[in-house]
């Protein structure tokens, strides 16, 4: 009798602990799109800032677009005197124009073509085009992130806009001035946007030239300029212009 009584007050205790007991629930990895959801029901976007966002974007992709220029190869008498001492050909000539052209001594001038020799294989800077690169892409992404959070807003605003017309709480003049608002919101929008994405385009443009004249290495960052690109252009296809 007392080992029965033993086990029920086992069991009784295993039982209690059972119930106090809270198993940990299974983990949920939260997305970036589930994160902008959760922001949109927090914390509406601003026209002011999204503009700044674009804005912020096009100055990059400008960047972008002085980092890829190709450096001029010859610049004035003095490098010209230069890379033909360093070739080797008509050296006589190039001396007497550099002493003409501001007494350029020999030796400078070959410094100058040596230099210079090193400019054209390597004439822009990857490193440089390569943080440009990065610094865009930064601003696409927030201007991802909340470009459709902002439409999204505006055909709310819109959509009840149209239903307040509809049962006379607004006149026409009124829903006029509300849709027109929109509307310079999103073109102002769409035609940074395009800008942008020339810019990238014109960048990608700039670093292919600069492997046809004997610069290597640019591969990635040739094709990275070309994502930019692409992603630019889709953020804008998404802007309805009304």
């Amino acid at each position: 009798m007392l080992g029965t009584i033993q086990k029920w007050t086992v069991m009784t205790g295993l039982l209690a602990m059972s119930a106090c007991t809270t198993l940990p629930g299974p983990q949920i990895a939260t997305s970036r799109s589930d994160n902008a959801a959760l922001m949109f029901a927090a914390a509406p976007v601003s026209s002011d800032a999204m503009n700044a966002q674009v804005r912020d974007l096009n100055k990059a992709a400008s960047g972008l677009v002085r980092s890829t220029v190709v450096k001029s190869a010859l610049k004035g008498a003095a490098l010209s005197c230069g890379l033909a001492l360093v070739s080797g050909s008509q050296a006589k000539k190039c001396v007497a124009q550099a002493a003409v052209g501001g007494a350029i001594g020999a030796a400078v001038g070959k410094a100058s073509g040596e230099r210079d020799v090193k400019r054209r294989i390597a004439l822009i800077s990857p490193s440089e085009v390569a943080s440009d690169i990065r610094s865009a892409n930064i601003e696409l992404d927030r201007v991802e992130l909340g470009l459709p959070q902002l439409l999204a807003q505006q055909d709310a605003e819109l959509h009840k806009a149209r239903l307040q017309l509809a049962t006379g709480h607004i006149d026409q003049v009124e829903f006029d001035r509300i849709k027109t608002g929109v509307s310079d919101e999103r073109a102002f929008l769409a035609e940074t946007l395009e800008m942008s994405a020339r810019d990238a385009r014109r960048a990608m443009q700039n670093l292919q030239g600069a492997v046809s004249r004997g610069q290597t290495g640019l591969g990635d960052h040739i094709l990275a300029t070309e994502r930019l690109s692409d992603a630019i252009i889709s953020s804008r296809a998404s802007i309805d212009l009304l």
